[in-house]
């Protein structure tokens, strides 16, 4: 397992499929390499009981610490809703 960091981000090499780097240090923060060498920043989440990818976006558009800081707001606006009680039907 890799924690990732901005280094690491950019040292990342791409291969002839695409790929995911998962964060050691912050679960569900994940790092897709595509074979053409572009790089995207994902959270992975479970969005109605079904396992979801959010695009958080590009590493030349986002820094890296604005993308760890924006996975950890979907991660914890993900928990705060599933701890909610859920109204009856």
């Amino acid at each position: 397992m890799l924690t990732l960091t901005e280094r690491s981000c950019d040292r990342i090499k791409p291969r002839q499929r695409k790929f995911e780097i998962a964060c050691s240090g912050l679960r569900g923060f994940i790092l897709r390499v595509l074979p053409s060498g572009k790089k995207a920043y994902y959270v992975r989440h479970v969005v109605g009981g079904r396992d979801k990818r959010t695009r958080i976006g590009s590493t030349t558009d986002i820094s890296f610490a604005n993308a760890r800081r924006r996975a950890l707001e979907i991660l914890a606006e993900d928990a705060a809703s599933s701890s909610l009680p859920q109204a009856p039907l």
